[in-house]
């Protein structure tokens, strides 16, 4: 994995998880990049907001978007509350 950060720190944990060998390799200390700079919240939400996505690519497709945010969020084991709000498909 390349980048000790929260991203990489969370794709890292989960490809051990998975049963890979990983190696985490940073040219600073970890955290110290990008992620020491954020509030280092994980969002569900997409850069571009749901309304503005269906006109993009359809409502199927934005849906679909926004659930898998919310499933890799929920993956970490944090609450799915934000799913309630988005229609089912």
């Amino acid at each position: 994995m390349i980048g000790a950060g929260i991203t990489g720190a969370l794709v890292a944990d989960a490809l051990a998880g998975a049963g890979a060998s990983v190696v985490v390799l940073d040219r600073r200390a970890p955290a110290c990049g990008s992620t020491a700079a954020s509030t280092s919240l994980l969002s569900y939400e997409i850069d571009v907001g749901l309304v503005e996505l269906v006109d993009m690519i359809g409502r199927d497709e934005a849906v679909r978007g926004y659930r898998l945010s919310i499933d890799a969020i929920a993956a970490q084991h944090l609450p799915r509350h934000a799913a309630a709000r988005l229609p089912q498909t």
